[in-house]
């Protein structure tokens, strides 16, 4: 009988070993070395950070510095001198010709975390419609329209902790020829966005970018100068908020879009623009 109950005792031991700290967490009991303490209805530690949804809950202080929780007690706690850890980024690369969807996964995630791109001497691309699926995934949209090409850092954020992966994601130039015009989004909004309009040159320039309605109007005008964005050789990358030279917001309809080599009057590169109201 008493060889049973050592049996009983040591597969006790393995089955509570096993199971990890969220799996105390969501029973509603859990212990801490460095205890907790409450007060007012707030439940803090000196060593561990906490976040949780106040419903119902009661803290009741044990001996050996255990601790009970209502299961009604939501959040997560994680030890705040752990630095978040990032392993992965799917899709790990796309075209800068349109906004792309990731999925970033790690560790020690939090429920409002920021997230953005970052390559020296470049804009940080801010991470937009932030979701957190688990406290090891987080799901963002990225708008690398325009961006530079390269490999770019990624770094996570919040309140607490923050962790960064180097070189996680590559952004990459499309293909296409100096006379092609290219927006995204498009169609697009001018109520609620922005369009990204590219181009390439074969050179660094003077150019004027016009925007022509269907009827051949011209709605909006903007002169580059040579070797800035706009009119350097390789890639240039402008933005339309749609809004035309009157002051008005473009109605419904497809746009064109022109180059226009300032020194030579030519016509260097077209395109289309679609605006779609919603």
């Amino acid at each position: 009988m008493k060889k049973i109950y050592i049996i009983l005792f040591i597969s006790l031991c393995f089955f509570f070993a096993s199971l990890s700290f969220a799996d105390f967490v969501s029973n509603g009991q859990f212990s801490l070395d460095g205890g907790l303490s409450s007060s007012g209805g707030m439940v803090t530690s000196d060593r561990y950070q906490l976040k949780f949804t106040q419903e119902r809950f009661n803290v009741g202080a044990l001996s050996g510095q255990g601790y009970s929780m209502q299961p009604e007690f939501l959040g997560v706690i994680w030890d705040s001198s752990v630095s978040q850890f990032i392993k992965s980024i799917e899709p790990n690369s796309g075209y800068n010709i349109a906004p792309i969807h990731v999925t970033i996964k790690g560790e020690i995630f939090s429920g409002d975390p920021q997230v953005k791109l970052f390559k020296s001497t470049e804009k940080d691309i801010q991470g937009e419609n932030i979701v957190v699926n688990y406290s090891s995934e987080v799901e963002c949209d990225f708008n690398i329209a325009g961006a530079v090409s390269g490999f770019w850092d990624i770094f996570v954020s919040d309140e607490v902790t923050s962790g960064s992966l180097s070189n996680a994601f590559e952004v990459k130039s499309y293909s296409y020829g100096s006379s092609t015009i290219i927006n995204s989004p498009n169609p697009f909004d001018p109520a609620r966005e922005t369009t990204n309009i590219m181009y390439k040159l074969d050179k660094d320039i003077n150019v004027t970018v016009v925007i022509f309605s269907s009827t051949g109007d011209a709605l909006w005008k903007r002169n580059y100068s040579s070797g800035v964005n706009g009119g350097r050789s390789g890639d240039n990358n402008i933005v339309w908020d749609g809004i035309t030279a009157f002051g008005e917001l473009a109605s419904n309809g497809v746009f064109l879009v022109h180059v226009i080599d300032l020194s030579a009057n030519k016509t260097l590169a077209r395109g289309k623009i679609a605006v779609i109201r919603r």
